[in-house]
């Protein structure tokens, strides 16, 4: 993901905290619209990636945790 994709995940409402080679972690609202931010900034993670290299098949595997624990993670309904 490049630095414009981070910046750009950062605006749609993800509070950014550490962009580290092909993540990014950021901090946002356990609200109503946690799945639709999560999948926005899934989606703007792969378009990064897919500029960076085209015709590969590039997914996303977001996690969501309320800390660095693994034992903290939140079960999401999709909201593809």
């Amino acid at each position: 993901m490049s630095t414009r994709e981070a910046i750009r995940a950062v605006k749609s409402g993800c509070g950014g905290r550490s962009l580290i080679h092909d993540e990014i972690i950021c901090e946002v609202s356990e609200d109503e619209n946690l799945p639709a931010r999560v999948a926005e900034i899934e989606r703007l993670m792969i378009e990064g990636m897919q500029k960076v290299v085209p015709g590969a098949n590039v997914r996303g595997e977001p996690e969501v945790r309320r800390s660095f624990s693994k034992a903290d993670n939140v079960l999401l309904t999709p909201s593809k």
